[in-house]
């Protein structure tokens, strides 16, 4: 009779902390990744600093109504599917941001370097 070998606990737990390390560095992360480009990201939509700083309002907001709801869902349907489906939420959404310049179709028409445009190209023209 052949037993197969019981899995090593320390290499498990290295992999359970590095998975819980790198769950827990996303948010900082994420929130941290828009200063450096808070100035250029104001001149490109035109918008005022003040404005912008807003982003950063809605994103803790959103973040704290998640933390209520993730418990209750984690309870519901287990940990692993939660953070699963959470996870390529974000990621789904970082591709689309990212991709959102590329594509001018996949901005909406109220996107501001769009209407900026509309208001350039709105300027009165000299008639000969």
């Amino acid at each position: 009779m052949t037993s197969t070998p019981a899995p090593d606990r320390r290499s498990a737990g290295v992999g359970l902390v590095l998975m819980l390390a790198l769950l827990a560095m996303i948010g900082p992360f994420t929130i941290d990744t828009i200063f450096p480009g808070f100035g250029a990201i104001a001149d490109e939509l035109d918008v005022t600093a003040p404005a912008l700083q807003q982003t950063i309002s809605v994103y803790l907001v959103s973040l704290a109504l998640m933390s209520l709801l993730h418990g209750p869902l984690s309870d519901a349907f287990g940990r692993r599917p939660v953070i699963i489906a959470s996870c390529a939420a974000y990621a789904v959404t970082a591709v689309a941001c990212a991709l959102a310049l590329l594509r001018p179709a996949a901005r909406g028409p109220c996107c501001p370097g769009d209407l900026r445009r509309r208001r350039h190209d709105r300027r009165p023209r000299d008639d000969p």
